[in-house]
């Protein structure tokens, strides 16, 4: 038999039982009464209803709030912003979303300086920026000779930090009128910041030198780094440093000139400015110094010079002649020498009569010498004998003053020498006088009045 078999038996044989009859008063027995609920439910399903309603008009509230607060359309914008000031003191300024200033931090000792007087603590970055550039004029830091302020946005929004970069140079021109800005903005950059770590600079001046050695690869990132702001600015602006932007003039003032520049380069060439052609003179950093290279074209020959720039001595010289395709028949370009004018003066150079012994130079031979000298060489040691000082300087006069008092003579008939001579790119005078057999020796700055060095012992 199969299964299907017996299951088609087994329905058909419950199918033939049939029940007994049932009496009515047992069906009676298994009815059960239920009890009457309604007027309980009546009372019970409100408070349940009411209950239900508060919890879930609750939960919608706490949804719709949540969506407003977190929602991607609605929120604020998270910022990470960092705000850097370079002059020579170097601080950094932590900003909120809503630029207020989280904290403030030195970068170097002169940072320090200004920090330690200063809390900026719930201050907006723009009036922290206003008293630290008040700060550093108070200070000295800023002024007319070197007037470059670095203002750095690290940002990780581009478009904010654009912005906020130029609000901060408005800000700064504000409170020093005279200033000359350099701005930047950028993303946070690892290998930057540890490069900056490992130089103790700030990742904008670290940046800055990045993009100078980009525009000018002959310099090295470890000869800028010891350069201050308004020197790197100068440098930047002779590389023509595009990335960085630049607002105000930068000033010149600390340094001679280019007109004293070119006379010097004549000078020590023994050449007049109306025999040249093609003058040029720019402020540049070489050989360790900031200095002018000045380039020029006389007769068949064409020339570079470098010039110390705070002092005036020639450091470096060289010439080549001029290539076949140089010798173009219009050379028109070079007869207007509007800018150096005042050049006329110099033709009477009767205060370089020792320029003879440059006569005979050769210097095709003579000046490959030059070639080998070491950048970190003294710019002393490798100087002529003509130190042309800034108009800043202090006179020869009131150096001998200065070193006399100080030795305590007051007799105004003593002899004495003094000389103006450069020592590590500084513009010093040497004095020297003899008192009752006694000999003085002094170095003092020809730009400050600072006695740098004295020495007294006796006359043998």
């Amino acid at each position: 038999m199969t299964k299907k078999e017996l299951e088609t038996r087994l329905r058909n044989g419950v199918s033939a039982i049939e029940a007994p009859p049932l009496s009515e008063e047992a069906l009676n027995a298994c009815l059960v009464q239920e009890p009457d609920t309604s007027k309980k439910l009546r009372r019970i399903l409100p408070r349940r209803l009411l209950a239900v309603a508060a919890v879930l008009l609750l939960t919608v509230a706490v949804g719709v709030t949540c969506f407003a607060l977190f929602s991607p359309a609605s929120a604020p914008l998270q910022r990470s912003t960092v705000v850097s000031l370079d002059v020579n003191p170097s601080i950094s300024i932590d900003v909120d979303n809503n630029e207020t200033v989280l904290a403030a931090n030195a970068l170097n000792d002169d940072g320090e300086t200004i920090l330690a007087e200063h809390d900026f603590s719930g201050q907006t970055i723009d009036q922290a920026v206003d008293t630290l550039i008040a700060a550093m004029v108070t200070e000295g830091y800023l002024n007319d000779k070197a007037n470059s302020v670095l203002i750095t946005v690290n940002s990780d929004d581009d478009a904010y930090a654009q912005t906020l970069q130029e609000r901060l140079t408005n800000d700064v021109l504000a409170r020093f009128a005279d200033g000359a800005v350099l701005s930047q903005h950028m993303t946070a950059d690892e290998e930057l910041e540890k490069l900056a770590a490992a130089k103790k600079i700030s990742v904008g001046k670290a940046r800055l030198i990045s993009q100078i050695l980009e525009a000018d690869p002959l310099k090295s990132f470890d000869e800028l780094c010891d350069l201050s702001i308004h020197e790197l600015h100068l440098v930047a602006n002779r590389a023509a440093v595009t990335t960085v932007t630049g607002s105000g003039e930068v000033s010149d003032k600390a340094y001679i000139g280019t007109d004293a520049a070119v006379k010097a380069a004549l000078a020590h060439l023994s050449l007049t400015a109306d025999t040249v052609r093609g003058l040029e003179a720019e402020l540049d950093y070489e050989r360790g110094t900031m200095c002018y290279e000045v380039e020029f074209v006389s007769g068949t020959t064409e020339y570079e010079v470098l010039v110390e720039a705070t002092v005036g001595t020639v450091l470096f010289a060289e010439e080549e002649p001029l290539e076949d395709d140089d010798f173009d028949d219009d050379l028109d370009d070079y007869d207007d020498l509007d800018d150096y004018d005042d050049l006329d003066d110099y033709d009477d150079l009767d205060d370089y009569d020792d320029l003879d012994d440059y006569d005979d130079r050769d210097f095709d031979d003579d000046l490959d010498d030059y070639d080998d000298v070491d950048r970190n060489e003294d710019s002393d040691d490798r100087a002529d004998d003509h130190t042309v000082l800034p108009e800043t300087a202090i006179t020869a006069d009131e150096a001998v003053s200065i070193a006399l008092t100080d030795a305590g003579v007051t007799d105004a008939n003593v002899r004495t020498e003094a000389e103006a001579d450069t020592e590590h790119g500084k513009a010093v005078y040497e004095i020297e006088f003899t008192v009752d057999a006694t000999e003085y020796d002094y170095k003092i700055d020809a730009l400050t009045g600072e006695i740098l060095e004295r020495s007294a012992e006796a006359d043998d």
